[in-house]
């Protein structure tokens, strides 16, 4: 696992509609759970619309599926607090439509690539 994260491998890839924390999560593995979460994957459902707390829970692993639940409730917290900050942003811009948009589409790529995005008002989004 740590080779291929080290090598660039996407923690949310899908493997017939399952990412990597859901098919750990099916297993139970929770070494690989946690080498994933350190990854900061995204919370995805698979083609049957379970998360990978669901697909944990309906195999038993009850303490795994826990665990990501925690992780997945920091990442709401993290994300949630990220928009409060762009919302306080763009109050404070006090710019016209077109830039408020700039911003949100900048956000947006930002959160794609997982890397500080530079505006061209010198704002970092990170």
């Amino acid at each position: 696992m740590d080779v291929l994260l080290n090598h660039g491998a996407d923690v949310n890839a899908s493997l017939r509609g399952d990412s990597p924390l859901h098919l750990a999560a099916a297993r139970g593995d929770s070494a690989t759970v946690e080498r994933l979460i350190m990854a900061k994957p995204k919370i995805l459902t698979n083609l049957k619309g379970q998360t990978p707390v669901e697909v944990a829970e309906a195999n038993g692993f009850v303490s795994l599926a826990l665990r990501i639940q925690k992780y997945a409730t920091a990442v709401e917290k993290e994300q949630a607090q990220e928009w409060k900050q762009v919302v306080e942003d763009i109050q404070g811009l006090e710019a016209p439509f077109h830039r408020v948009l700039h911003l949100m589409i900048l956000l947006s790529q930002r959160r794609r690539n997982n890397k500080a995005v530079q505006t061209n008002t010198g704002l970092t989004l990170t």
